[in-house]
């Protein structure tokens, strides 16, 4: 299997937020995509404490992928004067040389639309706003929903559809995100229609209802922003089907 990463550069940014209008379909980009595309400056909201709730991750059913990092076709290895994607050691291993920089790295199969994720994600050089976590739904076109943890301790959900970045929850803290590297933390999602539940070390820290992507590709992603250096790697990835 092939896989994709692309590079970018821009920027955008409790317990339970929904999407609640849908955009009408634009033109999927063909050439060079904007991650980041530049937007009116929101007006600030204060960032407020994710309390935990529990454990509701109902109908899981068949593992049907469950990646240790070793195939080569599926994360192939790039490197470049400002970014590394490296697979060995049961990893795969993000570095950004660049500040205000973006690498993704997504697979090109299983699609799927109704499933549960899990991965682990270890920052070793992570600090302040500096962003790393999960791809799901990932479309070839480029649109995506992104589970993002930054390296200070906050948490969000983003849509990337039609070029045009979404804000699906805004940035929450919580205690349950560590604001220090080294560090280790498991990282989820379960996603039913659409219905998506977010999880850091098994306990939910979001619900988002969004009904514009229903299947898509997985993978993980690191943004660079108040550093120039950011690494972090992936590591047990597993994947289950729902039951119906």
């Amino acid at each position: 299997m092939a896989a994709l990463a692309m590079l970018s550069a821009c920027l955008t940014s409790p317990d339970e937020i929904l999407a609640t209008e849908t955009p009408s379909p634009s033109p999927i980009p063909t050439e060079t995509i904007d991650w980041f595309p530049a937007t009116q400056t929101p007006t600030p909201r204060p960032i407020v404490e994710a309390l935990p709730t529990p454990d509701l991750r109902p109908d899981i059913g068949e593992l049907i992928l469950e990646d240790g990092f070793e195939d080569a076709d599926a994360w192939p290895a790039t490197s470049s004067n400002t970014t590394t994607v490296a697979v060995s050691d049961q990893n795969i291993a993000l570095t950004l040389r660049q500040r205000a920089d973006y690498l993704l790295v997504t697979r090109d199969a299983p699609t799927i639309g109704n499933f549960y994720l899990e991965v682990t994600a270890n920052p070793s050089l992570c600090r302040d706003t500096d962003e790393y976590g999960l791809i799901v739904r990932a479309t070839p076109g480029g649109s995506q929903y992104r589970f993002s943890l930054s390296c200070d301790g906050k948490a969000k959900v983003e849509r990337f559809y039609g070029g045009v970045l979404s804000i699906e929850t805004e940035f929450v803290e919580s205690s349950l995100i560590p604001a220090v590297a080294p560090s280790s933390s498991r990282l989820a999602v379960w996603a039913s229609g659409e219905e998506m539940r977010f999880f850091v070390n098994d306990f939910q820290l979001f619900t988002v209802r969004d009904r514009v992507l229903n299947r898509g590709t997985v993978g993980v992603f690191i943004r660079t922003r108040s550093t120039e250096a950011l690494s972090v790697s992936f590591s047990e990835m597993s994947l289950w089907a729902l039951e119906p």
